[in-house]
């Protein structure tokens, strides 16, 4: 993507992420903490059966590895790395916590 962007452009990234860890029972422990944060807010939202079902089948996915989450320290090294301006924003959850959404604005080049 670095290699795509214009100049003065920018690339937007949005994705969520678990909290950092050092090996895969950590990696596990944090997919989990992130999918029942999630579990939690669908029911407590009302969401109909359908929705809960799918929400767990995420969390299934992403504690057996069918999808790939990182840390958002792993993360923003790669985006610093090949972007060289990037600035990140966590849109939730609101209290502090490693794991949850982000949004990263990556443009090339130091200081662009």
């Amino acid at each position: 993507m670095a290699s795509m962007v214009r100049p003065n452009g920018f690339v937007l990234i949005s994705d969520c992420c678990i909290d950092d860890y050092a090996n895969e029972t950590e990696r596990k422990v944090a997919a989990a903490k992130l999918g029942y944060e999630y579990l939690r807010e669908t029911i407590q939202d009302g969401a109909p059966k359908s929705v809960v079902e799918a929400t767990i089948e995420i969390l299934w996915n992403d504690i057996l590895m069918k999808e790939f989450k990182t840390s958002m320290k792993k993360r923003q090294a790669i985006y610093e790395r090949v972007f060289g301006n990037v600035e990140t924003l966590k849109t939730w959850p609101t209290f502090e916590s490693e794991y949850g959404d982000y949004i990263s604005i990556c443009r090339n080049g130091k200081g662009a």
